[in-house]
């Protein structure tokens, strides 16, 4: 959980210069973005995995939809 605070702090004011001050909303939205996310990662990893066995694959074609939503949504979705 702290740890999604502090992605949340980083991006918004290092990656998307979206200033200090708290904003509800982006919080709200970073959270619909990182379940999304972590539901992709799963589905990913499960189906892969489950085609073709291979965990390291599975894991890293998981991690890359994964990183692939996460930038996207929160760059034209939370911090647009």
């Amino acid at each position: 959980m702290s740890s999604s605070f502090f992605s949340y702090f980083m991006n918004k004011i290092f990656t998307f210069n979206k200033g200090k001050n708290y904003n509800q909303k982006y919080l709200i939205k970073f959270y619909i973005v990182f379940l999304l996310k972590l539901l992709i990662n799963v589905f990913v990893n499960y189906y892969i995995y489950k085609l073709t066995s291979v965990k390291l694959l599975a894991f890293i074609l998981a991690t890359l939809f994964g990183m692939t939503v996460n930038f996207i949504g929160q760059k034209f979705y939370v911090f647009k």
